[in-house]
């Protein structure tokens, strides 16, 4: 990246995470009032909870600002100079697809396992060995890798 694509992404970052740490310390005050209080025990723990929410949805939001910010300012696009290196760019975003779709199946087939298994109702192997959730994370993962392929392809520039 050049000078100015580094201040650009630096200038992003900084207002992005300067607003989510001023969120933090407020809601770190916030919730040492709700522990201090005198609430009943299930009240703090749903308090608590909904607080990671929050916590975790702005997570995503400064992420959302600055996926959107650098999309905006360019600084993402890759050139590629001749057909050998577009070739080359293309081959990368094709492993990218497919490397982002197997782990997106191997996070949700363990997210879902571990849920399943956790109730008393269903074993281990027969949550694993499930027609319905193999085909419907296979499907995903699938559309998850050819999505990354296809925003990878995007910012090759000829």
């Amino acid at each position: 990246m050049d000078e100015y694509q580094q201040a650009e992404l630096y200038k992003s970052g900084f207002y992005a995470f300067a607003y989510y740490f001023i969120f933090s310390f407020i809601e770190v005050l916030a919730m040492s009032i709700v522990i201090i209080s005198s609430f009943p025990d299930d009240l703090k723990i749903n308090i608590f909870s909904i607080l990671i929410m929050v916590n975790l949805f702005l997570i995503l939001l400064v992420g959302f600002y600055l996926t959107h910010r650098i999309k905006m300012s360019r600084i993402d696009l890759v050139d590629a100079n001749d057909k050998l290196s577009y070739q080359d760019l293309i081959r990368r975003a094709r492993r990218q697809g497919i490397i982002s779709g197997i782990l997106f199946l191997l996070f949700t087939r363990l997210y879902e396992v571990i849920g399943i298994a956790l109730s008393d109702d269903v074993s281990f192997i027969s949550a694993f060995l499930n027609p319905r959730l193999n085909i419907i994370s296979i499907v995903f993962s699938i559309v998850v890798g050819m999505a990354t392929y296809f925003r990878q392809k995007k910012k090759i520039q000829k």
